[in-house]
């Protein structure tokens, strides 16, 4: 397995007191007012986290995979909504640190490094989730660029984000090649951001409807060739649903954490409750589940530091974690009995957080086709 070196153990140590100090008191409040304050971003920004996945000489502090995994599992214990936030600003400046061309690299990865830029990625719509050819979002070649009608939806980061990596039919025929990806400014003309989403979980994350009503965008915005989409896109999703593998890990191990905790102080019959069998059986699994999922991600983020494909362990890591986390806080809950289904214990947001990570980024059924035809 792939450890992290001593620098990066510094920098989670130091995002490990960060989530605790700064983040972790505010996530009840994020979660009410649907709504993360602008000092959580300043501490981001200022420990270089939003430029994680950007190369160092685009003034970014990417050494590993493996750190970027464990700083998005250290945040979201702390708030999993920060740490959607930070994944989709990771995945847009990912997808043009590795395919944008030399103008893009320059003009915006140092903004985005900074905080300076802001980030989203814009692929979902309302008829097309998990099939990504179904996208119904055109771009049509005008005199030197391209002009993009469509909408999206459940596009995280709408509000915030400065820059979106936009996928775009460039071809009628529904075909692997027929989808290409922009950079497009939300300043351009005929960019309109929708309402917001209200959720079950992920409250603080933005959220919304995206609109492009002819925004014409200059052939230097194009990634790549037209047509290259859905190769850029499988590259990317890899590192994505890992990350949101670490979400849920971050949060199962949040919740393990509490309930251990409550199981020593609570009691029945003048005995702690982590004293009955039953009781004593809930965390064992907790634990184990928990070790399975963080085996799994350093698994897939000790293949990638070789350049490796990692499709089917991203595949593995995000399935499994997933579900770990519902399991994990639905057992972490039940020890906390009535009081882990009111508001004010941590358990309930967590729970309500854990239910979207087997949808986003691929459901739990896409990534059992994706293992099962690698098998």
């Amino acid at each position: 397995m792939t450890e992290l070196s001593s620098s990066e153990q510094r920098l989670i140590e130091k995002v490990r007191k960060f989530a605790a100090n700064e983040i972790a008191p505010l996530a009840a409040d994020i979660d009410q007012t649907s709504a993360i304050p602008s000092g959580i971003f300043k501490g981001m920004k200022k420990s270089g986290l939003l430029g994680l996945l950007i190369p160092k000489q685009y003034s970014g502090i990417f050494s590993s995979h493996l750190l970027y995994y464990q700083v998005i599992q250290e945040i979201a214990g702390a708030c999993a909504s920060c740490a959607l936030t930070l994944l989709s600003h990771c995945m847009c400046s990912d997808i043009i640190s590795q395919f944008g061309n030399d103008y893009q690299k320059q003009n915006w990865l140092p903004g985005l490094a900074s905080g300076r830029i802001i980030g989203g990625v814009c692929m979902t719509e309302k008829q097309a989730g998990s099939d990504l050819n179904a996208v119904q979002t055109a771009a049509r070649p005008v005199e030197n660029g391209f002009s993009i009608t469509g909408s999206k939806q459940f596009i995280t980061n709408g509000r915030l984000a400065d820059i979106f990596v936009v996928l775009a039919a460039t071809s009628e025929n529904k075909n692997f090649f027929s989808k290409t990806l922009f950079v497009v400014e939300k300043s351009m003309k005929g960019v309109i951001v929708g309402r917001s989403e209200s959720k079950m979980g992920f409250k603080g994350a933005d959220t919304r409807e995206m609109f492009f009503q002819d925004v014409v965008v200059p052939e230097k915005n194009l990634i790549r060739k037209t047509g290259q989409a859905m190769i850029i896109i499988s590259k990317i999703l890899q590192t994505s649903r890992v990350a949101t593998a670490a979400i849920a890990l971050g949060l199962a191990q949040k919740g393990f954490q509490l309930a251990r905790r409550y199981s020593k102080k609570q009691t029945r019959s003048g005995k702690a409750i982590a004293c009955f069998g039953g009781i004593q059986n809930y965390l064992a699994d907790m634990a184990t589940e928990t070790l399975c999922a963080r085996l799994l991600i350093e698994h897939a983020a000790a293949l990638q530091s070789q350049n490796k494909d990692i499709s089917k362990q991203a595949a593995m890591a995000k399935c499994f974690s997933s579900e770990m986390g519902c399991r994990v806080l639905s057992k972490a809950l039940n020890i906390h009995g009535a009081k882990g289904y009111i508001s004010r214990y941590e358990i309930e947001r967590l729970l309500r957080d854990a239910r979207l990570l087997t949808i986003i980024e691929g459901t739990s059924e896409i990534q059992r086709q994706i293992i099962a035809k690698s098998l």
